[in-house]
């Protein structure tokens, strides 16, 4: 049966994974419709020595979904047609069910012990593995992500972790208890700044999700990142803690930025149907009027807009760290068969980063139009606030 053409593969008993988990897993695979149009690439084949690979990993993948019992073996059927069917049987028997959640602190003084065990009881809420729902790896996992993550938020960066795992009950049931050694309660250190040669430290100081002495945490250093890259200059920034040279509880943390060039010039032609032959340039200064400043101007031309001109300026950090402020002054003559309007004005616009993907802005708009017919009579078409 080895080098046929594999048509099929099945699976019955399963009842807690879904065929597509199980699929997943294999190496082998079925022949399909859309496979027969690639002709140059030939079918699948089917091959002993990789189901046997195949039948371990299936084995691995139930143990690591808590059935530890499961038995599997596999039918090979041989058609008329020289093409291959495998069937896999499983047995899943009864999985290991989670007893109870543990958890033992070590913590160097009362005070401290006291905050982790408070943080602790925060966790088991959130915790996927409880009390008589089947054990997981993979939610072991998730669970152990949390903890890390949650110390790490509240100020144990040093905290380690070794889960423990009791099976009992013949393989029926499990104690899961984390041993955690949560280290000093720290604090924020001096930040210093590095790779920055136009933008002022200042500036990127400014946009510091944290304060000198406050209760160190990784969140917040994910936030300042992101807040120092939005100013807009910068190719990439790196964020991190020093942790190897704390000195005391204080964390000292290390901003490096990458500037990207003070000049940036784009162009683009193209033709298009009703716009005929339509170009662009964009230039954009970065640094202009102050180091995290940016001006972009764009200018347009096609049969459609004789002339676009849109210039952007704008100051990041305005007010707010996740905020900016856009003046936006254009001019610009829009051609239509029959007649021709010209417009003028700006527009204000005070953006705020609300979440990672949502934006509130307030916009302030002046514009004035004007409209020239055939007749090259002059009139008012638009003029408001």
């Amino acid at each position: 049966q080895n080098n046929l053409p594999l048509q099929s593969i099945t699976f019955s008993g399963n009842d807690s994974l879904s065929n597509a988990e199980l699929s997943f897993q294999l190496v082998l695979q079925q022949n399909s419709f859309f496979r027969s149009l690639l002709f140059w690439k030939g079918s699948h084949l089917f091959h002993q020595n990789i189901l046997t690979q195949d039948l371990q990993r299936l084995q691995f993948f139930y143990q690591s979904n808590g059935f530890l019992k499961t038995q599997i073996s596999p039918n090979v059927i041989l058609d008329s047609k020289k093409n291959v069917h495998l069937n896999i049987n499983i047995s899943e028997n009864q999985p290991v069910i989670v007893e109870t959640v543990d958890f033992l602190l070590i913590s160097p003084d009362s005070i401290v012990q006291k905050r982790a065990q408070l943080q602790v009881a925060r966790i088991k809420i959130d915790l996927q593995l409880k009390a008589g729902c089947r054990f997981s790896d993979r939610v072991l996992e998730h669970d152990e992500k949390l903890i890390e993550k949650t110390l790490a938020d509240d100020g144990f960066p040093y905290a380690k972790m070794k889960t423990e795992l009791l099976i009992a009950n013949d393989k029926e049931s499990v104690i899961v208890t984390f041993r955690i050694e949560t280290g000093p309660r720290t604090i924020f250190g001096k930040t210093s700044v590095s790779g920055n040669d136009r933008a002022k430290e200042n500036e990127i100081l400014g946009q510091l999700d944290y304060k000198n002495g406050k209760i160190y945490s990784e969140e917040k250093l994910r936030k300042t990142q992101e807040q120092v890259f939005q100013l807009g200059v910068f190719n990439y920034v790196t964020v991190r803690a020093l942790l190897q040279d704390s000195v005391g509880i204080a964390i000292p943390v290390e901003i490096s930025v990458n500037e990207a060039p003070s000049s940036i010039t784009k162009f683009g032609v193209g033709y298009g149907k009703e716009d005929k032959f339509r170009t662009f340039v964009e230039f954009r200064k970065n640094g202009f009027l102050g180091s995290t400043r940016r001006l972009v101007t764009t200018i347009k031309y096609s049969d459609l807009e004789p002339y676009n001109l849109n210039v952007k300026w704008i100051k990041p950090a305005f007010l707010y760290p996740r905020a900016s402020l856009t003046v936006n002054p254009f001019l610009r003559r829009e051609k239509e068969p029959g007649f021709t309007v010209d417009r003028v004005g700006a527009n204000i616009t005070h953006q705020q980063k609300l979440a990672t993907f949502t934006d509130g802005y307030i916009n302030y708009s002046l514009e004035q139009a004007l409209e020239f017919i055939d007749d090259a009579r002059r009139l008012p078409l638009l003029a408001r606030l």
